[in-house]
């Protein structure tokens, strides 16, 4: 399945992009947890799923790899203002 990682790719990156402009562009109509959501997972591109299920709550990862990944990626989206607070109360517990 190697050959498809440069299709996912380039499929995959824009679509990510105009998602995350989409997101941040479109009124939160008082449901703010689930615009910060949406945010977050189309900022985290290559791990979306990974994240989803954190954010659903269902199962951590199972290997330490994928673990020690989304920390490193959750870490770098902390330093967003706007996200911080969502990621802090929201996603980190589930880690």
């Amino acid at each position: 399945m190697k050959f498809l990682t440069p299709v996912i790719v380039f499929i995959g990156l824009p679509l990510s992009c105009i998602a995350f402009l989409y997101a941040n562009l479109m009124p939160s109509f008082g449901d703010s947890q689930s615009r910060f959501s949406k945010i977050l997972l189309a900022s985290v591109f290559p791990y979306n799923f990974q994240v989803f299920r954190l954010i659903t709550k269902e199962q951590a990862p199972e290997s330490y790899d994928e673990i020690v990944n989304i920390r490193t990626i959750l870490q770098i989206e902390s330093k967003n203002s706007i996200l911080k607070p969502y990621i802090d109360v929201y996603v980190r517990p589930n880690l």
